[in-house]
């Protein structure tokens, strides 16, 4: 049987104070080693949950920021496309720009230009009532181009030709109209300076008409064009060539002699109109071919949108379509006739085809149209490949930004579709101005929208950011408050260890001395 040992009041009170001064270092140790004052409920349990929530939304915050700053990076992807896109349209519409100067430079100007030779043996200085038959006090005629308004011009009994241009030069400057007008050759000519359409209208008398600047009397409207010009260069062995030179005499038509050959046009696939026969070419002149065409061109003719005229400074038939009323028109031959018409080919029972715009400078602008197409692909391959993540704001994809831990608050930046389609800019065709014109304003259009995208996303971009930013703090406001309520105070927790060593010696003294009554008894053996 054994015995429990017995301690002196004295010895138990110093161990058990030993035992809580060596809890005490047990616990400012691991508030040193670890720097929390709370490190589980047990050391606090308000501090410990209230700083556990606090840093569960710093987490949460924390992962929300990576999603952030994928939503920046995604507009920030879009707006390289932007830029990008700018640069693209800028320079299609370089090539655009270059399309409709070229066209100006190298198609035939809208011009009208009388055959009178009354007017021509008249001199220029002289009254042209009293020596062209059929002109009188009164007469007057109007000139437009394009859609502006047109101006009317009356004469007077002293009205020169000199003093009549003069007229319509001052006019035309006066109120900024683009047609001008001078002496060629003793013969007055006028003229479109834009490159659109002249149009010249009896609006009293037959004026034009006398003066040989429309074809014939009974056309009381007629429209010169720019574009889609055939132009028939005219070669002869013979004598100079003049509006009156019968087509048998020019090398062009010299197969053109069978009775059954015809020399024929036509519109936008519609009527065929016989210009004449082979049988009547000894007495068909060039002013006879020039004035069936326009006869059959007068408003809702077969030929409407077509005019014909005579160049006498380069030997030449020009035929010119108008774009706004005709898409393309055809010169041939039928009943077997081969006949060179100026153009280097011969026409044997088939077509040549003009299209409204063809000219001199098809080539040039056939390469600037492939330029403008070829950016246009390159438009729709940047779009393609302007994603970030799978997300592609510049094809249709919206992005949403989460900007708190539950969702409640957000932004949405909204996609767009920014492939050549579109944006509006379709396959350019640079035949025509009124083509190029129409690749110029779906441009123009497309800027404005590319701009505005790109105003768009920079905003949402700053409000991102700045929401980024805000989280970031928020985070580092939870951390810290979650830190003030569990962190130890290293200087105050390493003041205590000093203190709880000193005391732990002090016990170990006190609990020596405790003992000395006892150990006294061993000198009495």
């Amino acid at each position: 049987m054994t015995s429990d040992i017995v301690l002196t009041s004295a010895l138990r009170t110093n161990l058990l104070t030993l035992q809580n001064t060596q809890s005490l270092i047990d616990r400012t140790q691991n508030r040193l080693a670890t720097g929390k004052a709370v490190n589980s409920a047990l050391d606090g349990p308000q501090n410990f949950f209230t700083a556990q929530s606090l840093n569960n939304r710093a987490s949460d915050l924390g992962r929300l920021l990576d999603g952030i700053g994928q939503s920046v990076r995604a507009i920030e992807e879009a707006n390289n496309g932007v830029s990008a896109l700018t640069d693209l349209i800028e320079q299609a519409n370089s090539l655009a720009d270059q399309a409709k100067t070229e066209l100006n430079n190298v198609t035939n100007s809208a011009i009208a230009t009388s055959d009178s030779s009354e007017l021509e043996a008249l001199d220029a200085g002289e009254e042209l009532q009293g020596n062209i038959t059929g002109v009188a006090t009164g007469d007057a005629f109007s000139i437009q181009v394009g859609e502006d308004t047109a101006d009317t011009f009356t004469l007077t009994a002293t009205t020169t030709l000199n003093g009549l241009v003069a007229e319509i030069n001052d006019k035309a400057a006066a109120d900024d109209r683009n047609y001008s007008a001078s002496v060629t050759n003793g013969q007055l000519q006028i003229v479109s300076t834009n490159g659109e359409r002249l149009i010249l209208a009896e609006t009293n008398n037959d004026f034009l008409s006398d003066i040989g600047l429309l074809d014939d009397a009974a056309i009381n409207t007629q429209t010169f064009t720019v574009g889609s010009s055939l132009s028939i260069s005219l070669t002869t062995s013979g004598s100079e060539i003049n509006a009156q030179t019968t087509l048998d005499d020019l090398t062009e038509f010299v197969g053109f002699t069978a009775t059954a050959d015809e020399l024929s046009v036509q519109v936008d696939g519609g009527t065929t109109v016989d210009l004449f026969t082979g049988d009547n070419t000894a007495s068909t002149s060039i002013n006879d071919l020039v004035d069936a065409i326009n006869q059959a061109a007068v408003s809702g003719g077969n030929l409407e949108g077509l005019s014909a005229s005579f160049d006498d400074d380069t030997d030449s038939i020009i035929i010119t379509g108008d774009t706004s009323v005709l898409n393309d028109f055809s010169l041939f031959t039928a009943g077997g006739a081969t006949v060179d018409i100026g153009q280097g080919q011969s026409v044997s029972g088939t077509e040549l085809q003009f299209v409204p715009g063809s000219g001199a400078g098809d080539a040039t602008l056939t390469n600037l149209a492939e330029d403008f197409n070829e950016i246009r692909s390159q438009i729709d391959q940047l779009v393609s490949d302007a994603n970030f993540r799978g997300t592609n704001l510049l094809n249709g994809d919206n992005l949403e930004t989460v900007l708190n831990e539950d969702g409640s608050s957000s932004l949405t930046t909204d996609g767009v579709t920014f492939t050549s389609s579109g944006l509006g800019i379709a396959t350019a065709d640079f035949s025509s101005s009124t083509s190029i014109q129409e690749s110029i304003d779906q441009i123009a259009a497309a800027q404005d929208s590319v701009r505005q995208f790109g105003s768009t996303i920079s905003n949402d971009l700053a409000i991102i950011q700045t929401r980024q930013e805000f989280t970031s703090q928020t985070i580092n406001t939870l951390e810290a408050g979650a830190d003030d309520l569990t962190l130890a105070d290293q200087n105050e927790e390493g003041a205590n260890l000093l203190s709880l060593q000193t005391r732990q010696q002090l016990g170990v003294t006190a609990l020596s001395l405790a003992a000395q009554s006892q150990q006294s008894v061993l000198r009495l053996f």
